[in-house]
């Protein structure tokens, strides 16, 4: 189903965010040397927050194309188990999770989630992963730790079988600055990649509810 692999590789999730272009932007990254230490801030700063909402920006580079494609919308958390990814341009595209829900709206259109069995779990737990730090103890990928003066690069390998055949790697960058995350890149198989920004983050505010009730 076409929304299976846009619902994973948005992100996913800050999913959602974000990342150097490619790994050899990231030559100037050096590896942790106590990564327990580093795991433990992020963990803090994911910890303390409860609500956050922020502007994105996407841009996917894609081998079949001469120019890069270009998106920005919204993205809106709540701990723990509450989200809303909106893509505004160039096109309408809706991402939505409360609870054990998820719901995706595709230009005005909603799509049948349901028919999507296990896929559509498996996105949803994907994309909370990353928001609220589970991917520290996910087993479904083996990751190493980089840092340079300003950030902290988390380089995530898949190791369940449906992600591997699709991903090579992703790549979560947080600033040291408070730890928050700044850019998430997915890196596919065929040499496409994806990268992710946010900016504008807003922490720990009201959140309307109905945000991730309602398209």
């Amino acid at each position: 189903m076409k929304y299976r692999l846009k619902a994973v590789t948005v992100f996913a999730v800050w999913c959602g965010a974000i990342l150097l272009p490619a790994w050899s932007g990231a030559q100037e990254f050096k590896k942790v040397t106590d990564p327990d230490a580093v795991y433990r801030e992020l963990r803090q700063n994911s910890e303390r927050i409860n609500s956050l909402e922020a502007q994105f920006r996407e841009v996917k580079y894609l081998s079949y194309l001469k120019e890069p494609q270009k998106s920005s919308g919204r993205f809106v958390y709540e701990k723990k188990d509450k989200m809303r990814w909106e893509q505004v341009v160039p096109a309408s595209y809706v991402i939505l999770i409360n609870g054990s829900s998820l719901r995706v709206n595709d230009g005005g259109k909603e799509k049948n989630v349901k028919s999507a069995g296990p896929v559509a779990g498996m996105v949803r737990e994907m994309l909370l992963m990353m928001v609220n730090g589970d991917y520290q103890n996910s087993r479904g990928f083996a990751k190493e730790l980089y840092q340079n003066s300003a950030h902290y690069l988390v380089v995530m390998k898949p190791l369940e079988k449906r992600l591997k055949q699709r991903f090579e790697r992703l790549e979560m960058q947080f600033s040291k600055n408070g730890a928050g995350l700044r850019q998430l890149t997915f890196f596919e198989k065929g040499g496409d990649r994806q990268v992710m920004s946010f900016h504008d983050e807003k922490i720990n505010g009201a959140i309307n509810q109905a945000l991730f009730t309602q398209f």
